[in-house]
């Protein structure tokens, strides 16, 4: 869904540009839930999935529209080129276990500290938004392949800016 890969590069980028690290699964798993839809033609099989703010957790705001319908309409799909994708079965994932494993007591402790920082932040009047006009600003893509993550950005003359875009102001 549309807003879910907006929260994942504000996400990234939150990690990299802000709390100076690489995005942490944990860190993730602490401020997000994965909410299934379900399929419209087959029974118990999920058509589609967003995730949701977990509630509760110190995200920066930012609001995302409430409803995305018709958003297929203004995308499109590239063709799976072989052979970085493995090729789509049709099937419905198979639970894995390990899906729901807590973090370790070390991990645990990295993600109450990396809480509290971007509590800090927030209380500083970061928001989502900001986060999101820092992505357009520096002209980079927090979910494509880069030459090294934001806390290293260089600037205008970072070789992972998009050479073709316009900066927003």
């Amino acid at each position: 869904m549309p807003n879910s890969i907006a929260q994942i590069a504000i996400f990234i980028h939150l990690c990299e540009g802000y709390l100076g690290i690489v995005p942490h699964f944990n860190l993730w798993r602490a401020l997000y839930r994965l909410k299934g839809h379900l399929s419209n033609i087959h029974r118990n099989v999920v058509g589609g999935d967003a995730f949701l703010a977990a509630p509760g957790e110190c995200l920066p705001d930012f609001e995302l529209r409430d409803t995305n319908k018709g958003w297929a309409r203004d995308l499109f799909v590239v063709s799976n080129l072989a052979p970085y994708l493995p090729a789509r079965t049709g099937r419905a994932p198979k639970y894995k276990a390990c899906w729901e494993e807590p973090p370790t007591a070390e991990e645990v402790v990295q993600v109450e500290r990396l809480l509290k920082e971007i509590a800090g932040l927030t209380a500083r009047k970061l928001t989502g938004a900001t986060v999101a006009l820092s992505i357009c600003k520096r002209l980079t893509q927090p979910l494509q392949e880069r030459v090294q993550p934001a806390y290293e950005y260089w600037g205008r003359e970072d070789p992972t800016r998009d050479r073709n875009a316009r900066s927003p102001g």
